[in-house]
């Protein structure tokens, strides 16, 4: 309530916002209450209780071997990433991991004012929140990270640049020797354009409200390019052993967007500060200059 009440104040202004964000924090409202590390723990679980019921369904199946695959989007995608941190049967060891714009870290994406508040209160979910500093040492499997040159929610630049309180960057964190990452771009020539924002891997937005819809981006109600050219081929390549993580790009079906292994260089906002107190101390100057060449004179 004390969460809901600070956002409501927050975007005051801003109605339709505040209605659907705290819509969709009270639909996650019950996982803030969990350890980060008990949603990891749940998932597996989850798996590994369906293959024993399937087992019990179908005996013939324990004798099968499989490959094993991870997928996820989002914060999804830092679960996804976690794996192997926290799994213990090698049946469920996957083979490759495959993240959509996923999170560096749980609290990555969510309000500050929500992690503030949450922070007071103590809550499990953020006293241990999952990080990819902390796991990254355990991911020794081949790892492909597909992002949205746009997105606002998961910018790339938290995976490819380093902070100003960190030796490397998110990505340099991961320990697997075979890792890469993708950017999809936005085309805004195209009819309607396509923006490269964080829910690339969603075939359906009607849940989110135009307001919101404009920062987290993805297909409104069908399908899109990046759904069927980029995410999802991806992951039946992985899955169908036609290709390995580093050899994705060579491989998706791209036609009307376009990918890439390199991050667009555009100016960051430390950049337009510089700029500007740049250009401020240069007027200072010109003006001292002239006031002192009257003195002069």
């Amino acid at each position: 309530m004390v969460i809901i009440l600070a956002i409501k104040l927050v975007y005051l202004f801003i109605p339709n916002y505040s209605k659907n964000l705290v819509k969709l924090i009270s639909t996650v409202g019950l996982s803030l209450l969990y350890y980060p590390s008990v949603w990891s723990k749940n998932s597996i679980d989850l798996t590994s209780n369906a293959w024993k019921k399937l087992c019990q369904d179908e005996p013939e199946l324990n004798d099968v071997d499989f490959d094993f695959y991870v997928f996820g989007h989002s914060l999804g995608g830092l679960i996804a990433l976690s794996w192997p941190a926290y799994v213990a049967d090698v049946k469920f060891q996957p083979k490759q991991i495959l993240t959509a714009d996923p999170a560096p870290s749980t609290e990555m994406g969510i309000p500050r004012i929500a992690i503030f508040i949450l922070k007071l209160f103590r809550t499990p979910f953020t006293l241990e929140p999952i990080t990819i500093q902390d796991i990254g040492s355990s991911i020794n499997i081949p790892v492909a990270i597909l992002h949205g040159a746009d997105d606002k929610i998961v910018k790339p630049e938290f995976w490819v640049q380093k902070s100003l309180f960190t030796k490397k960057s998110n990505f340099d964190y991961i320990a697997s020797l075979n890792k890469t990452i993708y950017f999809s771009l936005s085309d805004l020539q195209n009819s309607p354009p396509l923006i490269a924002f964080h829910n690339q891997a969603v075939t359906n937005t009607n849940y989110f409200d135009d307001v919101l819809f404009e920062n987290f981006g993805g297909a409104k109600d069908k399908p899109n390019a990046y759904n069927d050219q980029y995410i999802w081929p991806s992951l039946n390549l992985i899955i169908e052993n036609q290709a390995e993580v580093n050899e994705l790009l060579n491989k998706l079906p791209l036609r009307t967007i376009k990918v890439t292994d390199t991050l667009p260089p555009r100016q960051s906002f430390t950049t337009w500060i510089i700029f500007v107190l740049g250009l401020i101390l240069l007027v200072v100057c010109v003006i001292n200059f002239a006031g002192l060449s009257r003195i002069v004179i």
